[in-house]
């Protein structure tokens, strides 16, 4: 098994998060079912890379002969190895690479993570029809990637659905200081009464104190923010601040809906998390300082889904050393993960 992803990341799925879930993993499969996997690992610090991520599966594949991939999990990283995965007929499975959808195009990879062009966007146009709210105004912040593709997968949506009138765009970028977020406000209200903002937490509660200042928080619009997931990278979408503007926020965010991923409960999780912190603080000399992530999950069913997959082409009689095979085994199933 090949393993590769960033280290030392400001993102919260680095090696250092993901990979005490995928160790556990291996662990368990080697108990319950009799498969062991030979773990070698190709990491690089600090962000997202596609030409390590290419060159690292391509020098775990050469030189490690691996069967098997896990990682990474940026998607733009995703993208680039996994068309040389597909090449080289190599299973890669990894716990995000959200934005990997064309099976066509990555048939032996495997993406254990929400589909934000499908799933989000349905999610948002279900809300709007629900409420009647057929047009809406945009805000969305460039800088970051992820914010742009929701942003510009949301519009097109819109663009695409005969309901919905064509939505009003305003981008901007934080990384430049010419920006104006009450500026931008002000003339997204002239277009619309629902007010969708793709930003980082602080800009949000930003714009609602500006909202609330203009008199556009008591039920003449409405506002829809969108946590990718919840991370103290984009901050929390909380009013509470501590500072003089915090009764003027309470107020103006019951004009505000959050939309953000469930996080998994339960027993089960809550004794896999615990066991993830012991082992990132053990093998990878990290401390966790917030809550183990969605994703984290992803990557230790990743194992399991491969391992599982295994399995059952053994016991067809199937050849495990037929990639494409072995990579579709488990697609359109439902399994019992982490």
């Amino acid at each position: 098994m090949g393993f590769l992803n960033q280290i030392d990341s400001w993102l919260p799925f680095g090696a250092e998060h993901v990979g005490p879930a995928v160790d556990i993993a291996i662990e368990r499969m080697a108990l319950d079912y009799d498969i062991h996997y030979e773990k070698f690992t190709y990491f690089w610090p600090d962000f997202c890379n596609e030409d390590r991520a290419v060159g690292g599966l391509g020098q775990l594949y050469y030189f490690d002969h691996i069967e098997v991939a896990i990682g990474p999990a940026c998607s733009q990283d995703v993208m680039v190895a996994g068309r040389l995965a597909t090449f080289l007929g190599l299973p890669m499975l990894t716990g995000v690479g959200n934005l990997v959808n064309n099976k066509h195009l990555y048939p032996t990879v495997s993406r254990l993570s929400y589909d934000v062009e499908h799933d989000q966007t349905l999610f948002l146009t279900s809300v709007l029809e629900h409420f009647g709210w057929y047009h809406v105004a945009m805000i969305f912040d460039t800088s970051d990637f992820l914010t742009k593709f929701v942003g510009n997968a949301f519009r097109n949506a819109l663009n695409s659905d005969a309901r919905f009138r064509r939505p009003y765009d305003i981008y901007y970028s934080s990384k430049e200081e010419s920006y104006d977020l009450e500026k931008m406000l002000l003339e997204a209200s002239e277009h619309a009464r629902a007010i969708c903002i793709l930003s980082s937490a602080d800009h949000v509660r930003e714009m609602l104190l500006h909202a609330h200042r203009h008199g556009m928080t008591h039920g003449d619009y409405v506002f829809i923010a969108i946590e990718r997931f919840r991370s103290d990278i984009w901050g929390k979408a909380l009013w509470k601040k501590g500072d003089d503007d915090d009764d003027d926020a309470r107020y103006a965010y019951q004009s505000l809906m959050v939309i953000t991923l469930a996080d998994p409960v339960g027993p089960q999780w809550d004794e896999f998390t615990e066991k993830v912190k012991l082992r990132a603080l053990r093998d990878y000399n990290y401390t966790w300082t917030k809550e183990v992530n969605y994703f984290i999950g992803g990557f230790y069913d990743a194992v399991l889904m491969h391992a599982l997959s295994i399995r059952r082409i053994i016991a067809e009689d199937g050849d495990i050393t037929d990639g494409l095979a072995v990579s579709q085994r488990l697609w359109n199933t439902t399994f019992q993960g982490g």
